[in-house]
C-alpha cells in the first residue's frame, strides 16, 4: 500500500475479527484504489531523494543544498499542522503521565545498558527523570493531542508540498505541545540541520505565543525521547531481529547529547556522567556486534 516496505506494519494497531478480515481486506484495498494518485507520495522520499511522476515531471530533491527553500517550506507546514492541532481540543486520549515518561526512558537502562553490559544505578536514573520531568508535567495541562510519532516517515504529501496527510498515530496521548515539534525536528532516520531545527523552532513560539519556559521543555522532551529511542532501537535488533535500526543510533545519539547540555537536564547529565563510560558516549553510542 505504500512506497516504503515498512508501511504496512503501521497499520499494526487495527484490530479486526477473523470473520470479518476479509470485508475489510477489500473495502481498505477498494478505497486505496479508488482514492490513489500519481502525486500522492510518501514525505520521507520528497525530503530525502528525487521522485520521478507518473507524467515525467520530479520532484525536488529536499534536503539537497539546491532545494534548500523547499525543505524549508515542506518543514514549516508540518509545523503548521502541529499548530492547527494544538489549537483544537485535544483527544479522548489518556494523559502522558509521569508514569508514562518513566516506562519510555527505563528502555534505555533496560535495553542499551543491558546490551553493552553496563552495571548502572537505576534507581538514581528514575530519580533523576522524576526531577526532570515533574518540572514539565504543570505546562502539559490542559494539554494537546500528541501523536508520538511525528516524523518525516509518517507524513504524506498529497499533490503539493502545503498538503500533508499522517500515519501511525494510533498511540495518541494528552500531553505537552512540545513533544510533536521535537519528534518532527530531531528525526531519527534522517538528518535536519540545526539550522533549520532552530528556524522551524521560533516559528512555532512566534505563531503559538510558547512561554519561556518552552525551550527547556523541548530539551527535557528531546532528551526522554530520544533515550526511549536508542532503548527501541536496540530492542529491535536484539527482540526483533532488525540489526538495520543500530545503525541509526549515532545520529539519536548525538542529539540526545546535545539536550543533555541544556541546564534543565542537569539530574539526567549527572547520571549519564557517572555511569556511561566517555568511550561509549564519544563514539555515539559504541558498537554492536551485528
Amino acid at each position: 500500500l505504500g512506497h516504503t516496505a515498512g508501511f504496512g506494519r503501521k497499520l499494526r494497531a487495527l484490530k479486526v475479527t477473523a470473520t470479518d478480515l476479509p470485508d475489510f481486506v477489500d473495502r481498505l484495498t477498494g478505497r486505496y484504489l479508488e482514492q490513489r494518485t500519481e502525486d500522492i507520495m510518501n514525505f520521507e522520499h520528497t525530503v530525502g531523494r528525487r521522485v520521478r511522476m507518473g507524467d515525467g515531471k520530479e520532484l525536488m530533491v529536499i534536503g539537497a543544498d539546491q532545494w534548500a527553500d523547499d525543505e524549508e517550506e515542506v518543514y514549516r507546514g508540518a509545523v503548521d499542522a502541529l499548530i492547527a492541532l494544538h489549537r483544537l481540543p485535544p483527544g479522548p486520549f489518556t494523559d502522558y503521565s509521569m508514569a508514562e515518561y518513566q516506562r519510555e526512558a527505563r528502555l534505555f537502562t533496560e535495553w542499551y545498558c543491558a546490551a553493552q553490559g553496563l552495571e548502572v544505578d537505576h534507581a538514581g536514573y528514575g530519580a533523576a527523570w522524576e526531577k526532570v520531568m515533574t518540572q514539565l508535567l504543570p505546562r502539559q495541562r490542559p494539554g494537546v493531542t500528541v501523536l508520538r510519532d511525528y516524523h518525516a516517515e509518517n507524513i504524506m504529501l498529497l499533490g503539493g508540498l502545503e498538503k500533508q496527510g499522517l500515519l501511525d498515530f494510533q498511540d495518541a496521548l494528552v500531553g505537552h505541545p512540545g513533544y510533536d515539534l521535537v519528534s518532527l525536528l530531531q528525526d531519527a532516520r534522517r538528518d535536519v540541520s540545526p539550522q533549520l531545527e532552530a528556524q522551524m523552532f521560533d516559528y512555532y513560539v512566534q505563531q503559538t505565543g510558547a512561554g519561556e519556559e518552552f525551550l527547556a521543555d523541548y530539551a527535557r522532551l528531546g532528551a526522554q525521547r530520544n533515550t526511549k529511542i536508542v532503548g527501541i532501537f536496540v530492542r529491535l535488533w536484539q527482540r526483533d531481529g532488525k540489526p538495520r535500526y543500530l545503525d541509526l543510533i549515532p545520529r539519536v545519539w548525538k542529539l540526545l547529547e546535545r539536550d543533555l547540555t541544556h541546564p534543565a537536564l542537569a539530574p539526567v547529565a549527572d547520571w549519564f556522567e557517572a555511569n556511561i563510560p566517555p568511550e561509549l558516549r564519544e563514539a555515539d553510542g559504541g558498537w554492536f556486534p551485528h
